[in-house]
């Protein structure tokens, strides 16, 4: 089972990143921007294969984010990524209007 992080947490992480990897959910064909540095995005649905691949440690904290209509689709994919048998796998539902400064620590 995957759970969800308060904006603060999430805030938190992006700060400072020690044994986590952010993941931000987006479509096949989006456009939507990345908002922070060294972030890697997530195509839905989840390719386990593909996972398995770029993601090779199950030890990390893996937090799947998602902003405005690619909210829902972080949830989904942070529960794909737990059935993979990631055991440390969260999911941030943000804004990206109000949520791409929070990296510098503002907000």
């Amino acid at each position: 089972m995957s759970y969800e992080i308060p904006r603060e947490v999430f805030k938190q992480k992006l700060l400072d990143r020690t044994n986590v990897c952010l993941l931000q959910a987006v479509g096949v064909d989006s456009h939507q921007e990345v908002p922070y540095k060294d972030i890697k995005t997530l195509q839905f649905p989840v390719d386990k294969d593909v996972f398995y691949k770029n993601f090779e440690n199950k030890n990390l904290t893996y937090i799947v984010y998602g902003f405005d209509q690619y909210a829902a689709e972080a949830k989904k994919a942070a529960e794909s990524i737990h059935s993979f048998g990631y055991p440390f796998v969260y999911y941030y539902l943000g804004n990206l209007s109000q949520d791409k400064i929070l990296d510098k620590g503002i907000n």
